[in-house]
């Protein structure tokens, strides 16, 4: 069967499962962008490593045309690895830490687009998702902070 990059298929149900491969080059991420201009879901891709995480990201990206300016514009996440071996004596990098948590606290809520993981990570045990969404705290810069509560949400986590 011949794959087609400009209109792929794409599961109907929940269940089902679509599954590509021998793709070349960029085919690969510019079916994964028009498989999520058109279907009403997460596309969750499997990579082998975190570089090739980052490029499928980069590429996508691409390929949907996002900007900071599009209104309705597909997010592509991506969980990182930690980049560490188990015996290393070292934490992973707090970019990494704070990339993984980001999507951690986002997952649940997310409704379409893109998430990408490499393998390794799929290998990893998680904490809970009720003691992700417990201990999260969101803020931006320019938030106007009550400093009483955002005490008393500290000493809560």
């Amino acid at each position: 069967m011949t794959i087609n990059t400009l209109n792929p298929l794409y599961p109907n149900k929940e269940t089902e499962l679509a599954v590509w491969g021998q793709l070349h080059g960029c085919a690969q991420d510019l079916l994964i962008a028009n498989t999520a201009r058109e279907y009403q879901g997460l596309i969750v891709v499997v990579t082998a490593d975190s570089q090739t995480a980052y490029n499928i990201k980069d590429n996508v990206n691409f390929f949907l045309g996002n900007d900071l300016k599009a209104s309705n514009k597909r997010e592509v996440h991506i969980f990182p690895d930690w980049e560490t071996l188990p015996y290393d004596v070292f934490s992973p990098h707090e970019d990494l830490i704070s990339d993984r948590l980001k999507t951690l606290s986002q997952l649940h809520t997310i409704q379409q687009g893109v998430l990408i993981v490499p393998v390794a990570t799929l290998m990893q045990r998680l904490a809970p998702v009720d003691y992700v969404r417990a201990n999260t705290l969101f803020f931006k810069q320019g938030d106007k902070l009550d400093i009483e509560v955002f005490r008393t949400q500290l000493e809560e986590s």
